[in-house]
């Protein structure tokens, strides 16, 4: 009804509540759980949940501890603690308690070989707070009869060196951020911490202005996104309900507030709750423009949100003056361009000018912000989708020459730049630029206003192929930087390990009481020399060291060195060292070492390391230079503080030539043995490509050369980039196209026959290829972690034969040397950098008898005790092998043990090869391999998925042919017959149509001859109704006239009254034949352009002279709307409208007839007729359209059906919508006219 219509149209308050209170809650939430996570963390309160975390982490170990006393009653300690492996294990995962025993003073027991408890019980054991090297504790001791047990609750990890496997942190159940310290003074602002026996252990105290929540501040983060997605959906609201004069408004100021707090954010940057984000920092990327990726985040969905608004709500408020569309729409192709080229500038800058890896053919390096980066990319080019869009729409011309403008604006536009110093005008952005506009135009060549996504994907392949080019080419710009970079740092020929450990060696060798001992005689014989040397390489320059030769030479104040040839002299040997220092010596901080900046092709450093003794000053000078080609054992990651820092090529070969000779290489590239294959030394740098790598020169003077060398990016890394690239702008575009669509899918997702094979085909595809690509990559990992596991094993046997060579006929390895080897320590190393692994010796009683790698227990990076489980394994129940994974920190590796038996097969230790060096390349060769088949598949179900796209086409094509064809089955026109070859399923489907056609052809013949037939019959019956009523009377007359003159008694002007009589009956009955007359045919139309404000407005004039009757006008704001129509015709419909809604009006009620004019779309304009008359009984709506009722008592009632005749053939269409006493609402219809190249449509 009428009534309702208005209302739906009005503004609800309902409507725009919902959304103005989402918006309300969400930010007040925002702010409040943002100010929250900034208010100290409530310090307080934190402490106090620490305190009831530790009391019952204390109750749960007192309990296991009582548990266990009462257990060893009557049985052996050893074994009950054996049985309750399996719970220490899980205590020690999931809460962070350990357990350990102790008899006769001795350790017997431990439940975890990663914390380095003494061996023998001290005072120090018993203490509530045990802090060590790398954690801390706090202790609960139980006194059994047996023993004393002990148990560690973990607080936190305190590392002196960090890496990305060592990590600073509480124990994750107590919730710690990482600035809470522990002390032990209660000071203001600490708070005490209490064990469960009231005993004061620390202090906690928290950092000042605390540190943010990370839940509050996500909540907060999600509560902003959430509060502005509903303020969103309020402004569309609010829009779509505005009248186009205050939509215009309120679209200017909402774009005002948008640009100043873009103008905000560049000026001030992020508030503070949001600045700590990593996002929000300029460590990941900062331009000119963008001080942060999230900076630019921001900017980029203002801007798009700023191009939305203006395309959905101020496109059809733009006047529809010709020229003014031309000159935007070449505007906006001129902005497209500009931006296009921005955008180029962006992705180059977001390469080089960021920390953030865009390899997409090496996912592995992805990270979350890369995706960040690659969406932010997809947005500018949905942006300028709506731009060149907006202005394909402007331009009149709907054909293909309609894109000739846009090209050649386009191509001046690049041309233009081109000529001006901008580094992104390029080829590929006018040939990009030109299949966007094809591509758009391409989308908008659909009669139907639902866009099928299957044309988005000529798009969606352009943009993806640009992408991948263009951050393909950056890729290697930034790899040639990186290049310059490593060449530039290893012609410095430092050792960034070597420095790193040269602090830690300095203090021992200083303290060494061995070495002050040798040295410390007036005249120190060569023997002595030789045992400084050996004490020195033994202790202190082995394992990792092996890599440099060692020269030894001792001093005192007055002694002089002899130069061997071509030298050949004597000089004084303090002078001659400091004169080394001072002119080529760089001083290590913290040590005794100094880098020698020599030039000759190796890595160089010199200590002077002074003594004092009985016999004054002496001085130990200590030379190191790299070995040629040296292939010693790797320092582990895990033992490097910033590894980041410390591998300047990692990722890249490289090749130290001097007087063009090789001096060492590193990685897998086999460089030549002279420089001359590959230089001149002409230039100082210089560039080639060299098989299948790209290869950085760098001549660092006549004698020294430095080559780097990265890998080519191959025609199938590429493909995989671009497959990775369009997978992601696939998924955005699908989710756009979802989210616009959703309320289409809603009503009609079921009844697209296509889109259900389409998105059943890619379902059944993606669960396919998922679930194969799922179970390759699992039988992949699990096959080659039994590889690693057999090559571990095997490694292992070679070890134990090789170390079985040496010790066969021991009986105890407790204090063994040899000739060679001055102990076992020195023996694992040099077996250590041959079999290229770490190796370790436990004895009988799992305790460390040797380690090639010293430093992990030095450190206490680990106990100096076996894994418990792997110590049952082999002591108790006999096992001949054990392989498993171990943890130290965050690194996860594989170790195995093995007995090592002599040779009359008594045990000797236990054999065990952590495999933690080499973990990452074993972790890397899996993920390589994984990862190359998971691109595969993703190539493969990209293809099919592409295929699937438009064979859904394919298919469902016979099936629109059909749909066609019967959506345009007529009773009234020839229907013609489906011609179909093939023999499928379909071929049944098209003769069944086929016939259902000729036998429609023959009923509609039947029908219509019925119809002819029934309505000249009903037609025939109301003409004898219509003229029996005015000859009944003519009758009358005529008979009573006959009587008159039969009397002869005629009365006086009786002849005149019967005349007057008789001509109104016939004018009656000529009106009827009149009105019939014009009901059985029409004159022919003639239409023409026609103005209907015009024509609304000569009604208004027509009809504006009654007295009792109102006529009101609305033009909706239009000046002049066009149809093409008979302009006689046209204003007969109008005039018979409202002479029903005058004749509707009852007695004794002013008549108020209200004619609006309404655009309801951009083809379409609607008129409406509204009278306050009596409305239309129910009865009797359903004949209201037809050409013989009425419920007038004058006239046949074919106004209303001639009316809809003529609107229909101006192909519009006639309802009305009627409320019982209140009135009625006739609604027209009618196409606008389309004018084209001087064509009317």
């Amino acid at each position: 009804m009428e009534s309702e219509k208005h209302n739906g149209q009005a503004l609800r308050p309902k409507g725009q509540l919902l959304p103005l209170a989402g918006a309300l809650f969400f930010l007040l939430l925002a702010l409040v759980s943002g100010g929250l996570s900034q208010a100290g963390e409530q310090a307080l309160k934190r402490s106090t949940g620490f305190q009831q975390i530790l009391r019952q982490k204390e109750e749960k170990a007192k309990e296991v501890l009582r548990q266990l006393e009462a257990d060893f009653a009557g049985r052996e300690a050893l074994e009950v603690l054996n049985r309750q492996a399996a719970l220490f294990q899980r205590l020690a995962e999931k809460q962070g308690i350990y357990f350990f025993y102790y008899q006769d003073g001795g350790l017997k027991y431990w439940s975890d070989h990663s914390i380095p408890v003494q061996a023998r019980w001290g005072s120090r054991m018993g203490r509530p707070y045990m802090p060590m090297r790398n954690r801390d504790y706090v202790s609960v001791v139980q006194q059994t009869e047996v023993g004393t047990l002990l148990a560690l609750i973990e607080l936190r990890s305190h590392y002196p060196f960090q890496n990305k496997f060592l990590k600073n942190h509480w124990q994750r159940d107590f919730r710690l951020g990482k600035g809470v310290e522990i002390e032990f003074l209660e000071e203001q602002g600490s708070f005490p911490v209490l064990n469960s026996e009231g005993v004061y252990l620390f202090s906690l105290r928290f950092p000042r202005g605390g540190t943010q929540r990370g839940d509050l501040l996500l909540l907060s983060i999600l509560s902003y996104l959430l509060a502005l997605l509903f303020a969103l959906v309020l402004l569309r609201r609010l829009l779509k309900k505005c009248r186009p004069r205050l939509r215009l408004l309120l679209m200017v100021l909402v774009s005002l507030i948008v640009v100043l707090l873009l103008w905000a954010l560049q000026k001030m940057g992020f508030p503070e709750l949001f600045s700590g984000l990593r996002i929000c920092r300029p460590e990941l990327y900062a331009s000119r423009l963008f001080s942060s990726l999230g900076a630019l985040g921001i900017f980029s969905g203002a801007c798009l949100f700023l191009a939305l608004l203006w395309y959905r709500f101020g496109l059809p408020l733009l006047p529809d003056h010709k020229k003014l569309k031309w000159i935007v729409a070449i505007f906006l192709i001129v902005a497209s361009s500009v931006l296009l080229l921005f955008v180029e500038g962006l992705i180059r800058a977001l390469v080089l000018d960021s920390t953030i890896s865009f390899e997409a053919h090496r996912v592995t390096t992805f990270s979350l912000y890369t995706l960040i980066g690659l969406l932010i990319i997809s947005t500018w080019f949905f942006l300028l989708g709506l731009l060149s869009d907006a202005a394909l729409i402007l331009l009149p011309e709907r054909r293909w020459r309609a894109l000739i403008l846009p090209f050649l604006v386009v191509s001046v536009v690049m041309g233009l730049a081109a000529f001006l110093p901008l580094k992104n005008a390029s080829w590929l952005a006018w040939l990009m630029m030109l299949m966007f506009l094809g591509g758009i135009y391409y989308l908008r060549d659909l009669p139907d206003t639902r866009i099928p996504f299957s044309r988005y994907v000529f798009l969606l392949v352009c943009v993806s192929v640009f992408m991948t080019l263009r951050i393909l080419d950056s890729n290697h710009t930034n790899t040639e930087r990186k290049r310059m970079v490593a060449l530039v740092k290893l012609s410095s020929e430092h050792d960034p390990v070597a420095e790193m450990l040269f602090s830690e060696m300095t203090m021992a060798v200083r303290n060494d009481s061995i070495l002050s001992r040798l040295i410390d005689e007036e005249h120190i014989p060569i023997e002595r020399i030789n045992q400084v040397v050996e004490r020195l390489r033994r202790s202190y320059f082995s394992g990792y060291w092996t890599k440099y030769d060692l020269q030894v030479t001792v001093c005192r104040p007055d002694d002089q060195l002899y130069l061997e040839p071509p030298g050949d002299e004597y000089l004084h040997c303090y002078s001659f060292f400091d004169e080394m220092i001072y002119s080529e010596g760089i001083q290590i901080a913290g040590s005794d070492f100094y880098f020698l900046d020599n030039q000759n092709g190796r890595i160089s450093y010199l200590a002077s390391i002074p003594f004092y003794g009985t016999c004054g000053e002496h001085r130990i000078y200590v030379e190191l230079d790299s070995r040629i080609f040296s292939e010693e054992l790797g320092y582990p990651e895990l033992l490097l503080d910033n590894p980041g820092q410390i591998e300047t090529a990692k990722g890249f070969c490289y090749a130290k030539y001097n007087h063009g000779d090789l001096l060492t290489r590193n990685g897998t590239f086999p460089y030549r043995r002279s420089s001359a294959f590959y230089t001149g030394g002409e230039k100082i740098f210089e560039a080639l490509q060299e098989g299948g790598y790209e290869h950085s020169i760098y001549n660092v003077d006549e004698q020294n050369t430095l080559i780097v060398g990265s890998p080519v990016v191959t025609q199938v890394d590429k493909l995989i980039s671009f497959s990775y690239i369009f997978a992601l702008n696939f998924l955005f575009m699908s989710l756009v196209y979802l989210f616009i669509n959703a309320g289409l899918f809603r009503r009609g997702f079921s009844r697209s026959f296509k889109t259900r094979i389409q998105y059943s085909m890619v379902g059944m595809l993606f669960l396919t290829f998922a679930m194969i690509c799922g179970g390759t990559v699992y039988f992949i990992i699990k096959q080659n972690r039994a590889k690693d596991f057999d090559n571990l094993r095997n490694t292992m046997r070679s070890v134990y034969i090789e170390l079985l060579h040496k010790l066969e006929y021991e009986e105890d390895l407790g204090n063994w040397s040899s000739e060679s080897y001055y102990n076992l320590d020195e023996l694992l190393r040099k077996f250590s950098n041959v079999f290229y692994t770490d190796i370790n010796l436990y004895d009988k009683g799992g305790r460390l008898l040797a380690t090639s790698r010293s430093e992990v227990f030095e450190r206490q990076l680990l106990s100096r005790r076996m894994n418990r489980v792997v110590y049952d394994n082999l002591s108790k129940d006999g096992a001949s092998e054990f392989i498993h994974s171990e943890r130290i920190g965050e690194l996860k590796y594989i170790s195995a043990y093995m007995p090592l038996m002599n040779s009359d097969n008594h045990f000797l230790a236990y054999l065990n090869l952590p495999y933690f060096t080499q973990s990452d390349a074993l972790t890397q060769n899996i993920t390589n391999l994984v990862m190359a088949i998971i691109n595969i598949y993703l190539i493969l179900f990209l293809v099919i998925l592409l295929v699937s796209v438009f064979l859904a086409d394919r298919i469902t094509q016979p099936l629109r042919l059909i749909q066609q064809k019967i959506a345009r089955v007529s009773l009234s026109a020839k229907n013609e017959p489906i011609r179909y070859d093939r023999r499928d399923e379909i071929r049944g489907l098209v003769e069944e149509y086929n016939f259902m056609v000729a036998e429609l052809e023959r009923s509609a013949g039947l029908l219509a001859r019925s119809e002819r037939e029934s309505a000249w019959r009903e037609m025939a019956r109301q003409i004898a109704h219509e003229i029996k009523n005015p000859l009944t009377p003519m009758k009358l007359n005529i008979q009573h006239l006959q009587r008159t003159l039969k009397d002869g008694t005629p009365e006086p002007g009786m002849v005149d009254r019967m005349a007057a009589t008789l001509i109104e009956q016939i004018d009656s009955l000529s009106a009827i034949a009149n009105e019939f007359s014009d009901f059985a045919q029409m004159p022919p139309a003639r239409n023409q352009r026609i103005d209907v404000v015009a024509k609304l407005r000569n009604l208004v004039q027509l009809f504006g002279s009654s007295d009792r009757m109102r006529i009101s006008l609305d033009l909706g704001g239009c000046e002049e709307v066009f149809v093409f129509a008979d302009k006689e015709q046209l204003m007969r419909v109008f005039i018979n409208l409202v002479k029903n809604g005058m004749q509707a009006i009852p007695e004794g009620r002013d008549g108020d007839i209200h004619i609006q004019l309404l655009r309801s779309d951009e083809q379409h304009l609607q008129l409406r007729f509204t009278d306050n008359g009596k409305g239309i009984p129910e009865e009797i709506r359903d004949k209201l359209f037809q050409p013989n009722f009425t419920t007038k008592s004058r006239g046949m009632g074919m106004g209303l059906a001639i009316s809809h005749s003529i609107i229909g053939s101006f192909g519009g269409k006639i309802w009305y919508e009627t409320q019982l006493d209140r009135g009625t609402t006739f609604f027209i219809e009618l196409p606008v006219l389309v004018e084209k190249s001087g064509a009317q449509s």
